[in-house]
């Protein structure tokens, strides 16, 4: 599996620019690669919901706190990247999500997760920083979106960074064919049913 150099040097290489050993090690295009992997690698991981990205977790009730029209406030899980759905156990197997806000607590300017669920769960994304966890074609996007991230900072080119993000757009989509076909397989209410009874 691909580490975060590799795919910073996919992305060099693919622009005619030379490889770099580390993030760190001073020259310009690791210092390019320094400032725009992480950007490229959040774009990837908002992109979709993907599947090595998906947690479920049990929320905790923030005490002290309220908003109008909202039952209950509960903490955003630590690696939140964005909230999928929240869901009791009651209704685990309704396609339909509860509804559910994500909103700053007034007292406190920390957000918090607004609905009407007791004792909520949420299926979210996940921050993943160990690309050992993602799916090769995502592993291809995001090269393909730091090479043009890096385009106009390494070499002025405009033209090459539209190229590349209209190749990031084709990877991405087949990525997400894939990640969907990948959901179609499974009984989404088993899986839930397996995590609840094991938790």
């Amino acid at each position: 599996m691909a580490s975060e150099v590799e795919i910073c040097n996919l992305a060099l290489t693919q622009m005619g620019k030379p490889p770099i050993e580390s993030r760190d090690e001073g020259s310009v295009e690791a210092k390019a690669c320094d400032t725009m992997y992480p950007r490229a690698l959040e774009a990837v991981l908002r992109a979709a919901p993907w599947n090595f990205t998906a947690r479920i977790k049990a929320l905790a009730l923030v005490s002290g706190q309220s908003i109008p029209g909202w039952k209950y406030l509960y903490g955003v899980p630590a690696g939140c990247l964005f909230v999928r759905k929240v869901f009791s156990e009651a209704d685990v197997h309704q396609p339909k999500p509860r509804q559910h806000r994500l909103m700053i607590a007034p007292d406190t300017d920390v957000t918090v997760i607004a609905t009407n669920v007791e004792k909520a769960y949420a299926e979210f994304s996940w921050n993943v920083s160990d690309i050992a966890l993602m799916d090769g074609l995502c592993v291809e996007a995001l090269a393909l979106h730091l090479a043009a991230l890096l385009s106009v900072p390494l070499a002025g080119d405009k033209a090459m960074a539209q190229t590349f993000a209209g190749l990031y757009g084709m990877k991405l989509d087949e990525a997400r064919r894939v990640n969907e076909a990948e959901n179609n397989e499974n009984d989404k209410g088993a899986n839930h049913s397996e995590f609840l009874e094991a938790r």
